[in-house]
């Protein structure tokens, strides 16, 4: 019995995990799966929807990966959309452990030329999101330097802040207040205590 189960525990990992896309069903998935079948794949997700839309089946596969896997696909592409987004699919895949095959594109990061690929691309698309925080920030400051006030628009007015601060004062309620200004009840007390 403890063989057995050591067993089912081995063969949990290291499995080659296929993945096959087409965007509509007048297309055939034939090619992909017979090339994912010849790459020794154990078992294959295989979707029939645009790559704009939810794929089911993607998210199915990439949920049942552990370390020591294989993600296999065909072509790049039936991945992701974008660049950025097969990207991304392969930092988390790394962060998992899991290697990544794309038996048309050459691509295999259990290769030592392909896990310099991928860390190339990685290091590319953090680069790519370094930069464009620095243009933001650049851009924020630069639009604080020119008088423009940053953040969501106040609620009351100066005036109207002042008018608050008397009638509450006076001993108008929270409630009357809060309907009067049409602001909720934590805005108010940030109004009260200004």
């Amino acid at each position: 019995m403890i063989h057995i189960l050591t067993i089912f525990v081995l063969n949990k990992y290291d499995m080659k995990v296929g993945y096959a896309r087409i965007s509509t069903d007048k297309q055939s998935l034939d090619m992909q799966l017979q090339a994912l079948n010849e790459g020794n794949c154990d078992v294959i997700y295989q979707d029939v929807i645009s790559s704009v839309k939810n794929r089911v089946e993607l998210n199915k596969c990439l949920k049942s990966l552990n370390k020591g896997d294989i993600l296999v696909v065909y072509k790049m592409d039936r991945v992701g959309r974008s660049i950025r987004e097969v990207v991304n699919i392969l930092y988390d895949l790394e962060q998992l452990g899991v290697k990544f095959i794309s038996l048309t594109d050459n691509f295999d990061t259990s290769t030592p030329q392909g896990d310099l690929l991928m860390n190339m691309l990685l290091s590319f698309a953090q680069f790519e999101r370094k930069l464009i925080i620095q243009r933001v920030n650049d851009g924020l400051k630069a639009a604080k330097d020119r008088g423009v006030r940053l953040g969501r628009p106040e609620l009351l007015t100066p005036y109207q802040t002042k008018e608050l601060k008397k009638l509450r004062k006076s001993g108008y309620k929270i409630s009357f207040l809060m309907n009067k200004y049409k602001i909720s009840r934590k805005s108010l007390y940030n109004y009260l205590n200004m």
